[in-house]
């Protein structure tokens, strides 16, 4: 009875969403009806989140799909608290999520059983924010997630897309998450006072570590992907340079390639599954740019912060 998926999570503070998120992932399992567990990390949050994990994970301990639901609690970063769930899991195929997104679980379901049937062993990976592709366990463990608490998705894409050859790549544009929605800045929602501001400047750091934000990067992703005009974009780079410089850090980018995949579109889709399941795909597809010759890897993950896959060329 081996575990096949592994939903992986660091969180903090998802107390609003948490059992929402667990719940549309658990019953998109049941419908799959593939073994899977579902590792959390808790980052000491302090509003009732560890609590409820706890309780789900009671109430789930026998179930029939979900064989391992593991809490646990430990001070960490992002990145690092999904390396620790990395660590841990016992799946072959490994997912990360967002404990503050909802899966459709009609779709998510039948993702897995599209993967599961055709596509085991390569990277899949999906156009959607807070869910972003599977990963067999070896090249996961094998690209690991670093000491990162901003960004640490894009950092460890970038470095995987960097080294992996381009057959063992899967691309479907597909979106199956609801992100929830927050007014104003994000991380208001963990910290206050000047917690907050070395929060803020923490991100920055950590932020210029994953997209390689040397100076002339910084120029290039603030003007040309976030289309800012060039004095907001030379400001925010002398800023972010700034931060980096004060605190000694060294920006090395990963190696920039061009990396091809193969792209699963409608009539592709239609000779792997049934008519079914093509229609619960059908609807979320969304158009990809088709020429990309321009773009280096890393360039495109600027631009995955929205669509992760939308870059990659046909």
């Amino acid at each position: 009875m081996a575990i096949e998926f592994s939903f992986l999570s660091t969180v903090y503070n998802n107390a609003r969403t948490i059992r929402s998120t667990l719940e549309s992932i658990v019953n998109a399992i049941h419908r799959s009806k593939i073994y899977s567990e579902i590792i959390v990390i808790d980052n000491y949050s302090f509003d009732g989140t560890f609590e409820i994990l706890k309780t789900m994970s009671t109430y789930y301990e026998k179930d029939d799909y979900v064989k391992r639901f593991t809490v646990i609690r430990k001070r960490c970063s992002r990145g690092w608290g999904r390396q620790l769930a990395l660590q841990s899991a016992l799946g072959n195929y490994i997912i990360f999520f967002d404990g503050d997104s909802y899966y459709k679980a009609d779709l998510l379901s039948c993702l897995l059983k599209l993967y599961y049937e055709n596509f085991r062993g390569k990277v899949l990976l999906i156009n959607n924010p807070g869910f972003y592709g599977i990963f067999p366990r070896d090249i996961a463990l094998r690209i690991g997630f670093r000491d990162l608490n901003y960004a640490e998705d894009i950092d460890f894409l970038t470095r995987l897309l960097s080294t992996i050859h381009e057959h063992d790549i899967v691309s479907l544009p597909i979106s199956l998450t609801v992100n929830e929605p927050v007014k104003g800045d994000r991380e208001r929602r963990y910290e206050k006072g000047l917690s907050y501001v070395s929060r803020i400047i923490r991100n920055r750091i950590d932020r210029a570590i994953s997209y390689g934000l040397a100076p002339h990067n910084g120029i290039i992703m603030f003007r040309r992907i976030y289309g800012l005009p060039l004095a907001k974009a030379i400001l925010l780079t002398l800023i972010n340079t700034g931060i980096t410089f004060l605190y000694g850090v060294k920006i090395k980018p990963v190696i920039n390639k061009k990396p091809n995949c193969v792209f699963v579109d409608e009539k592709y889709l239609e000779r792997l599954i049934d008519p079914i399941r093509l229609g619960i795909l059908r609807y979320p597809i969304n158009p990809f740019i088709r020429d990309v010759k321009s773009h280096s890897t890393r360039e495109i993950h600027y631009m995955s912060k929205n669509a992760l896959m939308k870059a990659f060329k046909v």
